[in-house]
C-alpha cells in the first residue's frame, strides 16, 4: 500500500497526525519540537510551552479522538479528544494517570504543496483518572 501525499489525505487525518505529533513530542521532555505541520506564520510558542509544562512529566500518552468533524470548503477541523497521560510515579501497582479533555479547532491551509495549520484553538481541562482498587 502506498503512502498518501499530504494533500490527498483527509483534513481529519492531517489534523490528527499534527496534534498527535505535537503532544507526543512533549512527553518526557522539557521542550516541544515544532512540527512541520504548522504554517510559517503560526505563532505557537505559548502553546508549546504549555504542553511542555503539562506533559513533560509524563512517561506515556494515549489520545482517544471523539466526535471529530471537517468542513472541506472552509478547511476547518473541529472535535474532541481525551488524552490520557501516565505519570512517572505510581499509585499501588499502576502509574498515576491524568485525563485531559480537549476541544480542538484547526484551520488548515496549503503551503509549499502540503497542508499546514494556520490557526488553532485548544481548550482543555485536567482531572485525575479514577483509581481502581481491588479487594484484598
Amino acid at each position: 500500500m502506498s503512502a498518501q501525499s499530504p494533500i490527498s489525505q483527509s483534513l481529519i487525518d492531517t489534523a490528527k497526525s499534527a496534534i498527535s505529533a505535537l503532544i507526543e513530542s512533549a512527553v518526557n521532555s522539557t521542550t516541544v519540537a515544532s512540527p512541520n505541520a504548522f504554517g510559517q506564520n503560526a505563532q505557537i510558542y505559548e502553546f508549546q510551552t504549555m504542553l511542555a509544562q503539562r506533559f513533560g512529566a509524563s512517561v506515556g500518552v494515549q489520545i482517544e479522538w471523539k466526535d471529530i468533524f471537517e468542513d472541506t470548503e472552509a478547511n476547518v477541523v473541529a472535535g474532541f479528544a481525551v488524552i490520557t497521560r501516565s505519570l512517572k510515579f505510581r499509585i499501588r501497582v499502576g502509574p498515576a494517570q491524568v485525563l485531559t479533555s480537549a476541544a480542538i479547532s484547526l484551520k488548515l491551509e496549503e503551503e509549499d504543496g502540503k497542508r499546514v495549520i494556520s490557526q488553532m484553538f485548544f481548550t482543555s481541562t485536567d482531572k485525575a483518572a479514577p483509581i481502581h482498587l481491588s479487594p484484598l
